[in-house]
């Protein structure tokens, strides 16, 4: 047998090299890994040992607590996952062994200024970070502060409706019992009284919404039937709501929302 056929053999018999454990080089890779498949995370074996299980220790904690511990048992230099003790100890980080490699040379004051140098980058890196974090806070409390005043709009006006409605339907069904009879033909005055019911329940739900919001979006669908029930009496009545702001017209189309129609979800 040659020297070849003898290499070829040993290396048939060891088998296939193991494949080797993937890294996650960036925080988000492992955050999404922890988040799409915890169970399977959680029977994670050291990455450099390859002998303890480097992530059975989460397997009672809920994962989004497991990642604000990142850094218990991941590098984030190699990107292995590992256990307690290869975690603090020396587990062959490629990055930090070609630092001291390219250190050897460098005088202490050289390695003194990259430290300073990173140290600044770092540094510029998380005010950055802030500034997003800040600037992404101002955009939704911005974006819950116009939801909120449109909610407000929405519930004070339905209730206007509610009451000029009450009000209109006590003033003729006490006025003269011709106007009375006049206005029970048709099945007019049923219809103004159901419409009266659904406002009272909208305004309320609307009210509702105002005081103690239970989701982001506005209620585009109970807006839209305000809006309905509020054309169908001027229809009847002949009667407008005022503004108590402008004294005009009670406007029910507004500048936010899509089409004429309902309000958008912002």
């Amino acid at each position: 047998m040659t020297d070849q056929q003898a290499t070829a053999s040993a290396s048939s018999s060891s088998g296939p090299a193991k494949e080797e454990p993937k890294r996650y080089l960036h925080r988000g890779q492992l955050e999404k890994y922890i988040e799409t498949d915890y169970k399977q995370f959680c029977k994670e074996l050291c990455h450099f040992c390859k002998e303890k299980k480097a992530t059975k220790r989460f397997a009672k904690t809920m994962s989004f607590i497991t990642i604000t511990m990142a850094d218990a048992f991941w590098c984030p230099d190699c990107g292995r996952i590992l256990c307690e003790q290869c975690r603090y100890g020396p587990h062959g980080c490629e990055r930090i062994e070609g630092e001291k490699e390219r250190n050897k040379n460098k005088t202490a004051e050289e390695i003194r200024e990259e430290m300073e140098s990173r140290a600044l980058k770092e540094r510029a890196k998380e005010e950055a970070l802030e500034d997003d974090k800040r600037m992404e806070r101002e955009r939704l409390a911005e974006e819950t502060s116009k939801r909120k005043f449109r909610r407000k709009v929405y519930a004070e006006k339905s209730k206007m409706i509610e009451q000029t409605m009450q009000q209109w339907l006590r003033t003729v069904i006490s006025s003269s019992a011709a106007s009375a009879t006049a206005f029970s033909q048709g099945g007019t005055r049923k219809e103004v009284e159901d419409m009266f019911e659904k406002i009272k329940r909208l305004a309320l739900q609307l009210y509702n919404d105002w005081e103690h919001p239970a989701q982001n979006c506005l209620l585009k669908d109970e807006w839209r039937e305000v809006q309905q029930i509020y054309r169908r009496f001027v229809e009847i009545s002949g009667v407008q709501v005022r503004d108590p702001e402008s004294g005009g017209p009670l406007q029910m189309v507004h500048p936010w929302e899509e089409d004429g129609g309902g309000p958008p979800t912002t």
